[in-house]
């Protein structure tokens, strides 16, 4: 025969593992993922926003954009070339 209590304890489970899986989705359980991708997202809408509006030929444009994403991974390498040598192996 199954307990009440026996129940209550799966149901519980069943609901934290669901909430678990809903903040991970949300982005909830790890903010610097959910930052990362507010990030990526703004820095795609002020492209875009600059490319509607920007005085310049669009060859010029596209070129300063390569530029300044260029420049940015560089500084982007820079700083994680460090972190990521420092790391333990994994065997």
């Amino acid at each position: 025969m199954i307990s009440a209590t026996s129940v209550q304890q799966k149901y519980e489970d069943a609901a934290e593992r669901f909430a678990k899986a809903s903040r991970a989705i949300r982005g909830e359980d790890n903010p610097g993922l959910g930052n990362a991708v507010r990030l990526a997202a703004g820095i795609g809408v002020g492209i875009g926003l600059g490319l509607l509006f920007a005085p310049a030929r669009g060859q010029d444009t596209r070129r300063a954009i390569a530029g300044s994403v260029q420049q940015f991974g560089d500084k982007v390498r820079k700083r994680v070339s460090p972190t990521v040598l420092a790391l333990p192996l994994v065997s």
